[in-house]
């Protein structure tokens, strides 16, 4: 019992006011909360929201990608992330920086 977090339980008020007791129920009181927020039809204003830039294209999809582009995203990399399938920590990953490695 040492370690036993007791767990919170989610109640969200139902439309009749009442609150949820069951999973069944908060998904019932979900459902319709997503449905509004996701099709959300208020009008907007174009002027307010002002002309959206235009941004560049990128043209080289098709180049191999550069061993500094490599170390770049595994520097920035979060070393607190679960391991892929590989089984192979972030953290190990992170700590090739600086060193050769094959991939």
């Amino acid at each position: 019992w040492v370690h036993h977090t007791p767990t919170n339980t989610l109640h969200l008020r139902l439309s009749s006011g009442a609150l949820t007791l069951i999973n069944e129920e908060n998904m019932s009181a979900f459902g319709p909360h997503f449905i509004h927020i996701c099709n959300n039809v208020r009008p907007s204003d174009p002027l307010v929201l002002g002309p959206l830039p235009d941004l560049d294209t990128i043209v080289n999809h098709d180049r191999p990608i550069t061993t500094a582009e490599i170390g770049y995203h595994l520097a920035k990399a979060n070393k607190y992330k679960a391991p892929g399938p590989n089984v192979v920590t972030p953290a190990a990953i992170g700590g090739l920086d600086g060193l050769n490695y094959i991939i």
